[in-house]
């Protein structure tokens, strides 16, 4: 989440002090640091908690220095390109950039005023609706007086945001968010892909790894390399965005983003447990092209249309519409993968039955092989059901994936054809995009 808002952060300030034909390439620089430093920063934190991990057992030293939180340290500060990009940001706003310096100036005569009840209208809502997306599988959703409390909190604040903001639009006062933006066809629009990049984004993120780890036998690290190859696509293929976004219409690239996801997550249902390491590799690398091709463009015409003053309203809703669609996302996976869990074992357990000679063979094979590791009939009976069993269980599982990955792509599938309804930039604007 801190991440994400340093990326947010970093967007809208190279908007307002950078220069305006280099806009979109720093863009492209800071969604490609975001990822390299994440991934760095979670290497660096895993390392850590192995160690503590492995030394639970030792009596600490107070004399020892502890190296593994000193490479931490060392590891975030220096393998955070964002902060770098903030950094260099804010001191090129600080020469004094003239829609900054206006703007301040404009604070100060009318008097600086934060809207805290539209903060906290914020904070309820989102707050409540997080704990609703994260708690509502564990607590059987609506089966539970909890998550019921926490979705009318999240609904009565929605409304309760939305009146409040559009009476503080209306008024001098300026709203913590900025609704009127909706009003805009290209924001509306870019808004809503962002939800989907981000629910896509994230549910792909931990699909992968867990099947890895709890149907494979990956060990965390071995998986990690796996997911590795969706940063190196990513490093591919950002320079190649950041040279066609100026050259051709923006709305071509997310259209080709989305197909290019749309169809990788398709060819994912491919997956079986026999699948190898660079299968594995394989498939995130494909899934990340799209989203490569996704993240600059929509962030490019999202401000279309847009006052330059606004700016930062548009960076914070379009980073807000990439969490909320990130653990909506998370949210999905874990919900679908139980539930259809369950209807695929119960739709296998019918196959698996005394009268099936599939089932009869299968049963006796397995018997007589457990037969030289027990001498009891009996044991390597139910040693062989139980076998059995838990292979319907991975069955059931890897169904339960590929249908996930299905509604995946139809989800970026319809998203392509709402990029028709985008404004197209007028020309000499793309490098620009005010």
């Amino acid at each position: 989440m801190r991440a994400g808002s340093i990326t947010a952060a970093a967007i809208a300030v190279s908007r307002d002090s950078g220069p305006r034909g280099r806009r979109i390439a720093a863009i492209g620089a800071i969604h490609s640091g975001g990822h390299v430093s994440a991934g760095k920063t979670w290497t660096s934190l895993r390392s850590l908690w192995i160690g503590r991990r492995h030394r639970t057992h030792c009596r600490p030293d107070p004399g020892r220095v502890d190296h593994a939180q000193l490479r931490l340290a060392v590891d975030f500060f220096h393998q955070h390109p964002n902060r770098h990009l903030v950094a260099f940001s804010d001191a090129s706003a600080g020469r004094g950039h003239a829609q900054i310096k206006r703007e301040v100036e404009d604070a100060k005569r009318g008097g600086f005023r934060l809207d805290l009840i539209g903060f906290g209208l914020v904070a309820l809502t989102f707050g409540s609706l997080k704990v609703v997306l994260d708690k509502g599988q564990e607590d059987d959703w609506f089966g539970s007086n909890f998550i019921v409390a926490f979705t009318m909190l999240a609904v009565i604040g929605l409304i309760a945001l939305i009146v409040w903001e559009l009476r503080q639009a209306q008024g001098k006062n300026r709203p913590v968010l900025d609704l009127k933006l909706f009003a805009s066809r290209n924001f509306s629009a870019s808004f809503l892909m962002m939800f989907v990049f981000g629910f896509t984004l994230y549910a792909t993120t931990v699909l992968l790894p867990q099947l890895l780890q709890s149907l494979m036998g990956y060990t965390a690290e071995l998986s990690g390399y796996a997911m590795s190859s969706g940063g190196l696509a990513t490093i591919i293929c950002m320079p190649i965005v950041g040279f066609l976004i100026s050259k051709l219409d923006g709305r071509y690239l997310i259209m080709f983003g989305f197909t290019a996801m749309a169809l990788a997550l398709f060819y994912m249902t491919s997956l079986d447990l026999q699948m190898s390491f660079a299968y594995a590799a394989k498939l995130r690398f494909l899934q990340s092209i799209g989203l490569a091709f996704l993240f600059v463009p929509i962030n490019t015409l999202i401000y279309v249309g847009v006052p330059p003053g606004k700016n930062n309203d548009v960076s914070g809703l379009s980073n807000l519409a990439r969490n909320i669609g990130g653990s909506a996302g998370t949210s999905f996976f874990t919900t679908m993968l139980a539930r259809h869990q369950q209807v695929h074992q119960q739709y296998l357990a019918q196959h698996v039955q005394a009268g099936s000679p599939a089932y009869l063979q299968q049963a006796g094979s397995l018997t007589r092989h457990l037969l030289s590791s027990t001498a009891a009939v009996a044991d390597a009976q139910t040693k062989a059901i139980l076998v059995i069993y838990r292979s319907l269980q991975a069955q059931a599982s890897v169904l339960s994936y590929i249908d996930i990955l299905q509604y995946l792509s139809i989800i970026c599938g319809c998203m392509i054809p709402l990029v028709l309804l985008m404004k197209r930039p007028p020309k000499g604007t793309q490098a620009a995009v005010h």
